[in-house]
């Protein structure tokens, strides 16, 4: 049985040296394939953290200027309400100097 074994490893001895060739070059390949997503999936972490970054930043951004609004709408309404009180405190001013003798 062993002898039968040697003697057919011996017949295809070339050609089982090139499969393992190229069952090598082939898991090179791959290693090679492997590093290189490994090197992208980096890359695009590094640009997706840097996207975070910029979204919390147009974030806290908007936020602020939501802040800015809300104090100048309340500023407007303020402005509204003491221009109401003004123009009728003129109206009775004008109302009760043109009924005075």
């Amino acid at each position: 049985m062993r002898d039968e074994l040697k003697r057919l490893e011996a017949e295809h001895a070339e050609e089982i040296a090139k499969a393992k060739e190229n069952l090598q070059a082939e898991q090179k390949k791959r290693e090679a394939l492997i590093e290189k997503k490994k090197e992208e999936l980096a890359k695009e972490s590094i640009e997706n953290d840097r996207l975070r970054e910029q979204l919390r930043e147009y974030k806290d951004e908007v936020a602020s200027l939501k802040g800015e609004l809300n104090i100048a709408t309340e500023k407007e309404k303020s402005l509204e309400r003491r221009s109401k009180h003004c123009s009728t405190a003129l109206n009775n001013v004008f109302k009760y100097s043109s009924t005075d003798p």
